[in-house]
């Protein structure tokens, strides 16, 4: 398998679940067995080989990681529309707070935080993070990279 960079690795995993991103057109396997990791993207395995020795799958896995992400949605140029077409694969709640404004609440797992953030910047000043604190630092921090890159 190739990481990000594209340096040669292996790992023993225990597959869980396939996941497909529209958005991005790929496929990603969900695995467990591995520290550090959790998420593999399809296109990068090189080669694959069934192995003779098992992996323990630790309990519970999956909701352990679960977190929540609160997002004020000012539907403008049909940005609840998209928000919703966006984050369909994740589990969320919508409720309308007043006029065309409205609060989601998505929950995602801690590998899928970086691509939220990337996603939750695309909507721009129709989309606000209102918790928890730490996603919204994410935010800000990832605008102060990009500020840095175009000085």
């Amino acid at each position: 398998m190739l990481d990000r960079r594209g340096n040669s690795m292996q790992c023993n995993v225990m597959p869980e679940y396939l996941e497909y991103s529209e958005k991005d057109d790929k496929f990603r396997l969900m695995t467990s067995g591995c520290r550090y990791v959790t998420i593999v993207n399809l296109a990068r395995i090189i080669q694959c080989e069934l192995l003779h020795k098992s992996i323990r799958r630790k309990p519970g896995c999956q909701s352990c990681a679960d977190r929540t992400v609160v997002l004020e949605v000012q539907d403008g140029r049909n940005a609840l529309e998209r928000v919703m077409l966006h984050f369909s694969h994740f589990e969320k709640e919508a409720e309308h707070i007043e006029g065309r404004q409205y609060r989601i609440r998505i929950r995602y797992q801690k590998e899928d935080e970086t691509e939220l953030v990337i996603r939750v910047l695309s909507f721009g000043p129709f989309v606000r993070v209102t918790e928890p604190d730490s996603f919204a630092e994410l935010i800000r921090e990832r605008l102060r990279k990009q500020m840095a890159c175009r000085l």
